[in-house]
């Protein structure tokens, strides 16, 4: 059996080393890279040489324009990556994503993009220049349903870089500003009390399947701008056609061909929630809040002692450690998961889903970090991870998919 290749950072998440865990028990060899080590050539066998004989590689990088120029160069050398270069264009071009998802009949914000707004202004009278910025501004509130609304980096993650404009002039001057080497677009502003993460496989020459999701809940108004899935309070929902109808139907977009594989973490936001049911998540949220707090601090140890004892994996006494430390660890995210609030806010949630309302998919998530779906859910995506990169590295064909 081929070695699985982990291209990851010195200081990465505890998911990296629990995938590493996962594929040791699938019976794998796990080689991995550290990028920082790494020293990339034109040559095609040094890079192979660099890489080494994997049937596979895992681009677990957390900078997305590094992992996408990873994954390209990797791909030339030959090698099949998880997630494929086509994949991660997805979660790196949030406009054309919508683009395409819209015209694939999966529901999407409506998104303005206007074109070199400098270039075109710059050479303009001051009068002109005004006029013209007024018309612009105008045109893009229009598509996204006027003010107020926010302005995101097109390739952007995390929150960074998002946010509210709530006047026109401040949407003339987040166009003046824009810049060609960072692009950003408008999109309408969705104060949604709460954000749906799905998690989905496709293996290759199979159907894709949703595995888990998790809701992620805003303790107040207006938080969405900074990005739920970073800042928002985690509880459980059940699974639900609905999702699992979106999410089957956008993974038929990222991975049309049969061969096709991915495995993303797809973010979704209600384009409504009648607001006495908001304010109900927003209040249980908050209440979760501290008891969330000691869920991330355990995972914080749990992290700590992962990076103490990596290196020494071989060892049946760091096996031992490990095991006891997940099982502690487990203990407080049961202990959070009987919170009340988790059962109002999946009654909510789930009350919300039947009503068969619209959901928009917001971000595409290629290289997702999944503790809090594997908290909530106890699912072990890393086994997920593993499997799929068997599965890829079986693979007959030497052809690199997502080319």
């Amino acid at each position: 059996m081929d070695a699985i290749g982990i291209v990851r950072d010195s200081q990465c998440r505890i998911d990296d080393y629990r995938i590493v865990q996962a594929i040791i028990r699938a019976g794998a060899e796990p080689r991995e890279i550290i990028s920082e080590e790494l020293v990339l050539s034109t040559d095609r066998e040094a890079i192979r040489s660099s890489i080494g004989e994997v049937g596979v590689v895992l681009a677990r990088l957390q900078s997305g324009r590094m992992r996408y120029f990873l994954t390209r160069v990797a791909e030339t050398s030959g090698y099949r990556v998880i997630n494929t270069s086509s994949v991660q264009a997805y979660s790196r071009d949030k406009f054309l994503t919508y683009l395409v998802m819209t015209s694939s009949g999966v529901p999407s914000p409506t998104a303005s993009f206007p074109l070199y707004v400098q270039q075109i202004l710059g050479g303009s009278k001051k009068g002109v220049r005004r006029e013209l910025f007024k018309r612009l501004a105008e045109s893009a509130g229009r598509i996204v349903g006027g003010i107020p609304c926010v302005e995101k980096p097109i390739d952007g993650s995390h929150g960074r870089g998002v946010r509210m404009l709530r006047t026109e002039r401040e949407v003339r001057e987040s166009m003046g500003a824009r810049s060609t080497m960072d692009p950003t677009m408008l999109q309408p502003f969705y104060d949604s009390p709460f954000e749906i993460r799905a998690v989905s496989i496709k293996y290759p020459g199979s159907e894709p399947e949703h595995l888990a999701s998790i809701v992620k809940c805003a303790t107040e108004r207006g938080q969405t701008v900074r990005n739920l899935a970073v800042t928002g309070v985690p509880a459980l929902v059940k699974r639900h056609k609905l999702i699992e109808k979106l999410e089957i139907a956008a993974l038929k977009v990222l991975a049309p061909e049969h061969l096709d594989y991915l495995i993303t973490g797809d973010d979704w936001t209600p384009a409504r929630v009648p607001e006495s049911e908001g304010e109900r998540v927003r209040r249980c949220a908050k209440k979760l809040l501290p008891q969330f707090q000691q869920l991330k601090t355990s995972r914080e140890k749990l992290t700590k002692l992962y990076r103490k004892l990596h290196r020494s994996l071989s060892s049946g006494t760091t096996e031992r450690q490990l095991e006891e430390a997940e099982s502690a660890h487990e203990k407080v995210a049961l202990k959070f998961l009987k919170a009340g609030e988790h059962e109002e806010i999946e009654s909510i949630v789930s009350s919300w889903l039947d009503s068969s309302p619209e959901l928009l998919l917001l971000d595409v998530n290629d290289n997702q970090d999944f503790p809090n779906v594997r908290d909530l859910t106890q699912r072990r995506v890393e086994d997920d991870y593993a499997k799929i990169a068997l599965a890829v590295s079986s693979l007959t064909s030497t052809r690199c998919r997502g080319k």
